[in-house]
């Protein structure tokens, strides 16, 4: 697994210096920036190397890689089993993300970032038919990928279903008749905020396993936002909420 972009290379060596296995360096870059990541990687011995900027777009599979591409361990995701582990020793008052159909590689990595911003204890999402992490999405979500439990599942359903075993109230988000101004909502305790597509939003089978629908009131005649920064606003009110 690679990653690459100044910010989620430094922030990685930062980080996680113990999982880099090798520094690639575009030759003849010798700006500030490339060279305090240099400079860190031979702090913690990270072997390096230099290539052309062809190769390390082919590493990177992008053309924005900022003059380097970081190889790393990637960390584990994960599965049915891991996340009801997770649930048996869920922490006090809990706030898990859940994402319904997000295909938009940006939009997943946005939505990780925004997950790792307001301290969320776990991110869960269908193994199939759906964004899944790469080297965009990590880019994206600038080092969010490594800091939060990611979980994966067949199921997206029963994912749900299993958090709610667990005590966690599950509020689902869509502009919808029956939902309420999400700021009405009491999520002080352990929630689960569900997100869908932006194209489709929640299916109808994820909408029937959630205790409350939501929407974000808004005041302008744009009804609709983005899914990471519609995201980004619930998980600001269950944050201010507790």
């Amino acid at each position: 697994m690679n990653i690459y972009g100044i910010h989620a290379v430094m922030q990685f060596l930062e980080t996680y210096p113990e999982r880099a296995k090798q520094l690639c360096i575009q030759k003849g870059r010798s700006d500030g920036a490339v060279q305090a990541i240099t400079e860190l990687a031979q702090q913690f011995k990270v072997p390096l190397s230099s290539h052309s900027r062809d190769k390390l777009e082919e590493l990177a599979q992008s053309p924005y890689h900022q003059g380097v591409v970081l190889s790393i361990t990637p960390a584990r995701i994960g599965d049915e089993k891991a996340l009801k582990d997770f649930c048996e020793d869920m922490p006090s008052n809990a706030l898990i993300l859940v994402l319904d159909s997000i295909k938009d590689p940006h939009n997943l990595g946005a939505c990780l970032r925004s997950a790792a911003a307001f301290n969320v204890d776990a991110v869960i999402w269908a193994k199939d038919k759906q964004a899944n992490v790469t080297p965009l999405v990590r880019k994206v979500a600038s080092g969010a990928v490594d800091v939060l439990n990611l979980f994966t599942v067949t199921n997206l359903n029963r994912g749900i279903e299993t958090i709610k075993k667990s005590g966690v109230w599950v509020v689902g988000t869509l502009l919808d008749e029956e939902a309420q101004p999400i700021n009405s909502i009491d999520m002080s305790g352990s929630t689960g905020i569900v997100v869908g597509a932006e194209d489709e939003g929640l299916r109808k089978r994820t909408r029937e396993c959630c205790d409350h629908l939501a929407y974000i009131p808004m005041l302008g005649s744009i009804q609709s936002l983005n899914v990471s920064v519609a995201t980004g606003i619930c998980l600001y009110e269950a944050r201010r909420q507790r």
